[in-house]
């Protein structure tokens, strides 16, 4: 049944809280320095429904790039990803055979 707490349901939330409450309280106090930017073409995709990411996020994700960004919304929330899996798989490939297309051997890892 949905909502019920089962023993199994239980152990799954012992196990797991601490680490998501690890997770957020890591997030919280992250301080990025403005001063770093990445070396390197970055893509942004997100949801465009989604709760968790606003404008902001997307602007400083291009604060941090030092370079070209790519940004692309998607149909849906945070997990759009699950949803949209083709769309996404279809702009990398289009990112990585255009814009993002590897120019020189500095990129490569």
């Amino acid at each position: 049944q949905t909502g019920e707490i089962t023993d199994e349901s239980a152990d799954l939330l012992d196990a797991y809280l601490p680490l998501i409450r690890a997770d957020l309280l890591l997030a919280s106090q992250l301080i990025f320095p403005r001063e770093t930017h990445l070396p390197i073409p970055l893509a942004v995709f997100y949801g465009e429904d989604d709760l968790w990411v606003d404008r902001q996020d997307l602007a400083d994700w291009r604060l941090l790039a030092g370079g070209e960004v790519h940004e692309q919304r998607f149909p849906g929330r945070h997990l759009f990803l699950n949803e949209q899996r083709n769309a996404v798989i279809e702009a990398l490939h289009a990112l990585l055979a255009g814009p993002l297309r590897v120019k020189s051997a500095r990129y490569c890892v």
